[in-house]
């Protein structure tokens, strides 16, 4: 048989093979990477996920937290503000330029820390707001 062709690199049939094999251990691998990078990728999500949830958590802790401070400050303040004026103003004594000026240092500290206390819930507008189910 002299019509057999030898197996060389020159021959077409085994170049075609032999590219055939490259481009199929190529696309293998191409695979496994895709496969390597789509697993960490999808790990990357699910912790990004998670951390996405605590700090919305923590916002919403946070939100609540001064909602309540807000709260538990304003009354007392507001009680305290309307008795200082009623003194100052029920005072008909010698003493009454004293007890004024005492009137109106309690009143002038309950407006700072209502000041004080308006600017911490304003910073609260600042957080994320968060969906309630």
């Amino acid at each position: 048989m002299q019509n057999a062709l030898p197996k060389t690199a020159s021959n077409p049939d085994t170049v075609s093979r032999l590219r055939y094999e490259r481009e199929r251990c190529a696309r293998l691998e191409a695979e496994r990477l895709l496969e390597i990078k789509s697993r960490e990728l999808f790990e990357a999500n699910r912790i990004l996920e998670q951390t996405l949830q605590k700090e919305r958590r923590l916002a919403e802790l946070q939100m609540e937290f001064v909602n309540a401070i807000s709260h538990e400050f304003r009354t007392p303040l507001t009680i305290i503000d309307g008795a200082a004026g009623r003194i100052s103003k029920l005072t008909d004594c010698e003493n009454s330029v004293s007890i004024h000026k005492k009137c109106e240092s309690i009143q002038s500290a309950i407006q700072r820390l209502t000041r004080l206390i308006d600017r911490c819930l304003s910073v609260t507008e600042y957080l994320p707001r968060t969906k309630r189910d």
